[in-house]
């Protein structure tokens, strides 16, 4: 049924293509937007053998075409992810689905507030509405150069990436887990990125070059943004002089060895020129003599006077120990004795029979601050390898991105460091991609005069162990802000001995279960998805899912909405949250001048419920009237 509906609104289109109507007319003639028609249009390669049969009259009346919106969601769905849907209606008659808490930073009368919903609505199940990986073909840039993640030692440190500035850090926590699902890859002939649907990209606004994370699943392929592909490290203590690095450019390019001694032979002019000045700098000893049958001039070195630091090998400098200056004098020398100036002297083109040396410039190329692109194969009639370098390019544009899903069962790999974001390579190309648990890349900056994670964690455990005495079975679903206590892996890191799993380290049974999403089975029949928080509009992700939905994170947002089709009525529920607003740990938000609304919500009999925590000017809760005959009648 869906997939014959599916099929219908491309018979519908294809009909009136053939009429010569635009894109827009015909958008208007099927009652749905343009810019849907475009992305039903994009995917059309999913629907196999599509009929060509006779547009049917009925399916241009109104109810027909929202049923094929409605289609069109399912399908959209299905393609985003394959929902298992609980199908528990007796557990699901009442559902208390509590919103932020921010543990240890909750309201002060958040426990005995629950605690009077739950005596009151005896709910038959709790929902606290409280990231992911890269699989191992994806590869690292570490201090030894790009390195598989499945081959990653823990010896090499890691290249972190924060707002341009790369570092190379050990890391903070190895991550390899077994997962069964669909990568998403977005590529285009500059970029390609493929991780698991929950791993966070690294986004900068094209206009104020402001840098955010996104996970990957939340876009479309199209959005105006660019993803950072570079940036810069500031070096090393590399002795050699400039003039050293570019007579080891030059001897990597046209250079021999000769039983320990050095060789060069040279018919161009511009070369001989140029070594010549060169080893005159250097103070290097040599002979020189023209070899008539072939006649190239010969530059001898003799074993005693060679220099140490003359390899056919770039990797036998290790690329963190020079400095920016002799990276980019490193890269000027290599235009000049191997490189082909390309695009009107943007960039350069550097080739070599060893991929080493050309996957070497590649990693010098990103931490220097220029784009390189994809190492391949040369064209040539020779065996080498190539790779160019832009002088004037920082990232890529994101629009023209490609969104593909690839099923894949295996290992996936991550690292944790600082700043929360890392160098990648995929497919030969370069990016910055965010990496796992930390999340400093955040819209709010790290206050010094907040406490530590562990001290947070000390203050919290009391609170959970309250929580788990009142809700000793609870679905708990993953969030930004670690879930309850790991708020501050986003601000402040998460210490080593935390790195366990939530029950453990919040010792609690295993009542709580974590999920990063759910969608369950109403009574009434309608399927209801429940997050942490993916859109600022309940609706919108409603309407994205086809479903009813639940959500929390946007503490500013309390309220129901509905939409109805000709085949159900869906709404979306945001349930504010159980915050102490005045607390320093929420004094980003002063400036705002709406204030985060306390309270959480229901779902009684398929139908949404919000509750307000109402207070009195102390900030304190204003209990209800049935507050104390409801808690005596509490078994």
């Amino acid at each position: 049924m869906i997939k014959h509906l599916y099929k219908d609104w491309y018979t519908v289109y294809t009909s009136l293509a053939k009429q010569g109507l635009s894109q827009r007319k015909i958008a208007k003639e099927m009652g749905i937007h343009r810019t849907t028609l475009q992305h039903w249009l994009k995917n059309t390669d999913k629907v196999e053998d599509i009929p060509q049969e006779q547009v049917k009259p009925s399916i241009e009346d109104m109810i027909a075409k929202a049923a094929l919106w409605e289609v069109h969601k399912e399908y959209e769905r299905k393609q985003r992810k394959e929902i298992k849907v609980e199908n528990t209606e007796h557990e699901n008659q009442r559902i208390l689905t509590i919103s932020d808490m921010h543990v240890p930073y909750h309201h002060k009368d958040m426990l005995p507030f629950l605690a009077y919903l739950k005596a009151k609505y005896k709910p038959t199940r709790v929902i606290s509405l409280g990231d992911e990986c890269f699989p191992p073909d994806v590869e690292v840039l570490t201090d030894d150069g790009f390195v598989r993640f499945d081959e990653l030692k823990e010896t090499q440190l890691v290249a972190q990436w924060d707002e341009w500035s790369i570092s190379f850090v050990q890391p903070e926590r190895y991550i390899e887990k077994d997962y069964s699902g669909n990568l998403l890859e977005y590529k285009h002939k500059t970029m390609t990125s493929r991780t698991t649907p929950k791993h966070n990209l690294v986004k900068i606004h094209p206009a104020h070059k402001t840098v955010h994370k996104r996970e990957a699943w939340d876009s479309g392929g199209n959005e105006s943004w660019h993803i950072p592909r570079n940036g810069n490290y500031s070096g090393g203590d590399n002795k050699l002089s400039l003039v050293d690095i570019q007579l080891l450019v030059a001897f990597q390019a046209d250079g021999t060895f000769t039983k320990g001694a050095a060789r060069f032979m040279f018919k161009k002019e511009r070369k001989i020129e140029k070594l010549l000045g060169l080893l005159d700098k250097a103070n290097i000893a040599f002979n020189t003599h023209t070899v008539q049958r072939e006649g190239c001039s010969q530059f001898y070195i003799e074993k005693a006077n060679v220099p140490e630091y003359f390899t056919k090998s770039f990797s036998d400098i290790p690329l963190v120990t020079l400095s920016k200056e002799q990276r980019e004098t490193f890269l000027r020398e290599l235009q000049f004795w191997d490189g082909t100036t390309t695009a009107q002297g943007k960039a350069f083109r550097y080739s070599s029979s060893v991929k080493a040396n050309v996957e070497y410039v590649q990693a010098m190329a990103t931490i220097t601050g220029y784009v390189s692109s994809k190492v391949k194969p040369s064209n040539g009639e020779c065996s080498c390898w190539m790779v160019d370098v832009a002088w004037n390019r920082e990232n890529c544009s994101f629009k023209s991105a490609i969104k593909t899903l690839i099923p894949y069962n295996g290992k996936v790999y991550c690292v944790t460091v600082p700043s929360g974001a890392i160098i990648v390579r995929t497919d030969g190309h370069v990016h910055v991609s965010g990496n796992c648990d930390k999340h400093a890349l955040s819209y709010h900056d790290s206050d010094p005069d907040l406490a530590s994670a562990g001290d947070e964690l000390v203050k919290a455990l009391p609170i959970i162990a309250e929580l788990y005495k009142l809700f000793p079975s609870m679905d708990i679903l993953a969030s930004n802000h670690g879930s309850l206590v790991w708020r501050k892996a986003k601000t402040h890191g998460i210490p080593r001995h935390y790195i366990k799993s939530y029950n453990e380290v919040l010792g609690v049974g295993s009542g709580w279960k974590w999920h990063d999403d759910l969608v369950i089975k109403l009574p009434n029949g309608n399927s209801c998805y429940l997050h942490h928080g993916k859109s600022t509009r309940g609706l919108t992700l409603s309407q994205q899912m086809g479903m009813c939905s639940v959500q929390g994170h946007f503490h500013f947002s309390f309220n129901v909405e509905y939409f109805g089709t000709p085949l159900s009525l869906n709404w979306a529920m945001q349930c504010g949250c159980l915050i102490d607003s005045k607390s320093y740990a929420f004094s980003y938000a002063n400036v705002n001048i709406k204030r985060p609304v306390i309270g959480t919500g229901l779902i009684i009999n398929s139908h949404p419920v919000l509750v307000p925590l109402l207070m009195d000017e102390n900030g304190g809760w204003t209990k209800p009237s049935d507050y104390d005959q409801v808690m005596r009648e509490q078994p």
